[in-house]
């Protein structure tokens, strides 16, 4: 990826996310497909899983009309699905689930990465943070995606949490609520 390309995305990422946190961006919420929304995140990145050799796999679930933003939460899903595929290792594994709860839905990823402690994972949703910042020429991210991800789950009033299973696997919890 050439400078001017990487500084365009990074501008771009920096911009999204200061309107975001200013609400100069107004999300406008409507009774949408979930499915369709989640099932377009997931294609957006598919191509960039392939080219790793990174699998995907979507538990069937039925589709849910609530409130959201398609394009937003797309974005959201897709900053949250590149992030697995940029962490994991050749030949990983994506797991993403949909769950209905009572007054929420959640949305989780799962990926196989390399090593991440407890430390790295209470930082992840900062704007900027690396877990290795040596790995920035490969990956192409600037610490941005997760940060924007969390902005947009925010202005829905939805929830978005990490955690780490045993420095093995991140997960990451979309939490959006229903009505």
């Amino acid at each position: 990826m050439s400078d001017i390309i990487k500084i365009e995305h990074l501008l771009d990422g920096f911009l999204q996310i200061s309107r975001l946190e200013a609400e100069m961006i107004h999300l406008e919420p409507v009774a949408a497909s979930l499915k369709n929304t989640i099932i377009s995140a997931v294609n957006s990145i598919y191509m960039k899983a392939y080219q790793k050799n990174i699998s995907i796999e979507l538990n069937e679930f039925t589709d849910l009309e609530i409130p959201h933003d398609p394009h937003w939460t797309q974005e959201a899903l897709v900053n949250v699905l590149d992030n697995a595929v940029k962490y994991s290792d050749e030949g990983g594994q994506i797991i993403a689930s949909f769950t209905k709860l009572k007054n929420v839905v959640k949305f989780t990823v799962r990926n196989t990465t390399e090593s991440i402690s407890v430390d790295h994972v209470e930082h992840i949703f900062d704007r900027f943070y690396r877990m290795d910042r040596s790995r920035n020429s490969q990956t192409g991210g600037y610490g941005l995606g997760l940060s924007i991800a969390a902005a947009i789950v925010n202005t829905h009033k939805g929830k978005i949490v990490a955690e780490t299973k045993d420095g093995k696997y991140l997960l990451i919890t979309v939490i959006l609520p229903i009505g």
